[in-house]
């Protein structure tokens, strides 16, 4: 495993802050877009177990060490600005990975600017069946994502709190205490840490899921793609339930260049218990054709 120490840099786009965690390396980078309610210092141990290239995992707006405003951008403007960090920084010759949310920024990203990028990694994308969003919208609000506990007394309590409930009681530790420890803010003079995510934030993000720009898109995208998508829905699992897959089964066919693989076994959150299942996916981008 690599380790190298990771540097910050801060980027106005939009008129928002955002920031990126930037690992140090030779040769072309790869770029990193998280999950809805996560941050760039959950890519963590992706990062240790990856060659020494140079590595770039960006703060979604509302997210990390990002601005976070209310409303958030939607997620076509979140893509906008986020293409606009990647011509800010020059990258070219990118292998890319996103997962969730950030799969569906991802796109949208390098369908716009398809000649920066080498191949796109795509874990369980939120780019469902285009019938299933409107559904996704009209069977109601995501309130219970707002309610979410926002102070703690420390990165450890909330380590603590959560090491034994669902989803994150299959985490890899490291994965969770990252989790943890760079997704919560302590303000200037307060005696407790608060989430860099505000709750309501997290869920006005979900609200925004019924963009349809994705899939007008998706014919761009002619660099080779990767997906790999969780287990499917269950008879028992609820509506709002993360851990199902939300990838269209047919995303591949409607991509020019891609193959797909379902784990059975796995649910939405894969990256967080088998790090190393998606190093070892980028390492294969990077070495070879497919």
């Amino acid at each position: 495993m690599t380790e190298r120490t990771p540097t910050d840099s801060f980027h106005t786009i939009h008129g928002l802050r955002l920031h990126v965690t930037c690992w140090p390396g030779e040769g072309d980078p790869i770029l990193l877009l998280h999950a809805t309610g996560f941050h760039a210092r959950c890519w963590d141990e992706v990062v240790r177990r990856l060659p020494g290239r140079p590595v770039f995992a960006v703060d979604l707006p509302c997210h990390g060490g990002s601005d976070a405003v209310r409303p958030p951008p939607g997620w076509d403007e979140t893509s906008e600005m986020i293409t606009e960090l990647v011509r800010e920084l020059d990258l070219r010759n990118i292998t890319a990975a996103g997962h969730s949310f950030g799969g569906h920024i991802l796109v949208q990203v390098a369908a716009r600017e398809t000649d920066r990028f080498n191949s796109l990694l795509l874990l369980d994308p939120v780019i469902p069946p285009p019938e299933f969003l409107p559904l996704w919208q009209a069977a109601g609000s995501f309130e219970p994502v707002s309610r979410r506990r926002n102070v703690w007394a420390s990165p450890e309590e909330m380590e603590e709190a959560f090491r034994t409930r669902i989803p994150y009681d299959t985490w890899q530790p490291e994965v969770l205490r990252d989790y943890c420890q760079y997704g919560l803010v302590k303000d200037e003079g307060a005696d407790h840490y608060r989430l860099a995510c505000p709750p309501d934030c997290e869920a006005a993000v979900y609200g925004n899921i019924g963009a349809q720009t994705v899939y007008e898109l998706l014919p761009r995208v002619t660099v080779p793609v990767r997906i790999i998508r969780a287990r499917g829905r269950r008879a028992d699992d609820r509506l709002h339930d993360f851990r199902p897959s939300p990838t269209w089964a047919e995303l591949a066919s409607k991509l020019p260049d891609a193959t797909d693989v379902q784990l059975a076994e796995q649910d939405h959150f894969f990256p967080m218990s088998d790090p190393g299942l998606v190093a070892e996916a980028l390492g294969e981008m990077m070495t070879t054709a497919y």
